[in-house]
C-alpha cells in the first residue's frame, strides 16, 4: 500500500468520525434536553391536577350516572 493511498484512507476515516462525532452530539443533546423537559413538565402537571383535583371530581362525577358514584364526604373533597 502507497503513502498515497494510506493518507486516503487515513483522511476518509478522519471525515467519517468527525461526521459521526457529531451525530452523537446531535443525538446526546436531544437526549437531554428532552429529560430537562420532562423533570419540568411533571412538577407542573402534578401541581395542577392537585389544584383543580375537586373540578376534575365534579367534571367525572357529571359524566356517570349517578348509580355509578361513589358517596364521598364532602370534607374529603375539599380541604
Amino acid at each position: 500500500m502507497s503513502s498515497r493511498e494510506q493518507k486516503a484512507y487515513i483522511d476518509d476515516a478522519t471525515a467519517d468520525s468527525m461526521e459521526k462525532g457529531k451525530e452523537m452530539l446531535g443525538a446526546t443533546l436531544m437526549s437531554f434536553t428532552d429529560t430537562l423537559l420532562n423533570l419540568t413538565l411533571i412538577p407542573i402537571y402534578t401541581f395542577l391536577i392537585l389544584l383543580y383535583r375537586t373540578h376534575f371530581m365534579m367534571f367525572l362525577s357529571k359524566i356517570f350516572k349517578k348509580e355509578h358514584h361513589y358517596s364521598y364526604k364532602s370534607n374529603h373533597l375539599i380541604q
